[in-house]
């Protein structure tokens, strides 16, 4: 029985390595196969006092790197918010006392959570942040069209951009909340509106 056990346990054990070395690769292997193609823009509410004040409370004031401010953000994004398919308030504020949101409120909310920690760090004067709407494409693919209803007709993502150099770091915070891949590949050439 021992020598029929060893073949079995092998199998399993190179099957759960392979999981988790594929979960680690997770990221590199979402922005090989996806991408993102940003046609239009959304705008983020001038004031969020409730978002600012939940932000100072958990992450304080000042950062001196946007990658860590973006990370954090994201994080923060995944603490008070959970995804609902069924329509909620884009309001981040009110997102924060409901904790519901589609991808328009992630996107809202950790934009205003990267705004606040911009603003107090001082980094605001060369970084900005934009909600972009967004359209998916799997491997060239635009996925829209086989998602069911209006609701999928689009996706949002936040873009943290350096005015200087217009080098960006791109976030889909309901795709964090769910797998944890912090950055995505945004295909922005050929569009000549600016974006």
């Amino acid at each position: 029985m021992a020598a029929n056990l060893r073949p079995w346990l092998r199998r399993a054990l190179i099957l759960l390595v392979g999981l988790v070395f594929l979960w680690c690769l997770r990221g590199v292997i979402f922005r090989l196969c996806v991408s993102y193609h940003p046609i239009g823009a959304r705008a983020i509410p001038p004031r969020t006092p409730a978002v600012e004040s939940a932000w100072f409370y958990a992450y304080g004031f000042i950062f001196s790197d946007p990658e860590v401010l973006a990370d954090r953000a994201l994080e923060f994004s995944d603490e008070h918010l959970v995804y609902r398919v069924s329509r909620t308030s884009n309001d981040p504020d009110r997102l924060l006392e409901s904790h519901r949101a589609h991808c328009v409120g992630y996107a809202l909310f950790c934009a205003s959570a990267i705004r606040a920690g911009l603003v107090s760090s001082g980094l605001d004067k060369n970084w900005s942040v934009h909600e972009r709407v967004a359209k998916v494409r799997l491997l060239g693919v635009d996925v829209h069209p086989y998602l069911p209803g209006a609701f999928f007709k689009d996706h949002d993502v936040v873009e943290l951009r350096e005015n200087s150099t217009g080098r960006s770091i791109w976030l889909d915070p309901s795709l964090h909340d769910f797998v944890g891949i912090d950055r995505i590949r945004v295909e922005t050439e050929n569009r000549g509106d600016g974006m």
